[in-house]
């Protein structure tokens, strides 16, 4: 599955926005389209039966699926945020205190010594700003 790119993401926040406040919720009509309301509201229609020709059947998938968009659109954007900042807060965790080059060109942490390839010791403060950052970043709270 391709990556969502920062312009797809950008128009799907934009839809997400001008589109009529949820929950919505499908009701099934008689003359085989599907409507999706808010409240007594009907904002979407979906024409659809899972078989050509007689005997006809309902198929509401793609009303459903328009339903639950409405809800989980904007979830799955907070999540995506929520885990970006995470890895914004372990890139710079990563990277921040390992500072101290040694003859043989590995890097130490400057707080607890150890080599960058071994990763921060449990007890370094390092790890504790690292967590700090991750709540920064999750509020919403960014930095230069």
């Amino acid at each position: 599955m391709a990556h969502l790119t920062p312009d797809e993401r950008a128009a799907m926040r934009e839809a997400e926005a001008k589109a009529t406040k949820g929950p919505w919720r499908v009701s099934e009509a008689t003359d085989m389209t599907d409507r999706v309301f808010v409240g007594d509201r009907s904002v979407a229609g979906c024409y659809g039966q899972d078989e050509v020709g007689p005997p006809f059947t309902q198929d509401t998938s793609n009303a459903t699926f328009i339903a639950l968009a409405r809800t989980y659109v904007p979830k799955a954007e907070a999540e995506i945020r929520r885990l970006e900042a995470r890895v914004r807060a372990l890139e710079d965790w990563q990277h921040s205190s390992f500072n101290a080059k040694q003859p043989d060109g590995t890097m130490l942490c400057s707080l607890c010594d150890q080599p960058e390839a071994r990763g921060h010791a449990p007890d370094c403060s390092a790890s504790e700003w690292a967590k700090a950052r991750v709540r920064e970043l999750e509020a919403g709270q960014e930095r230069d």
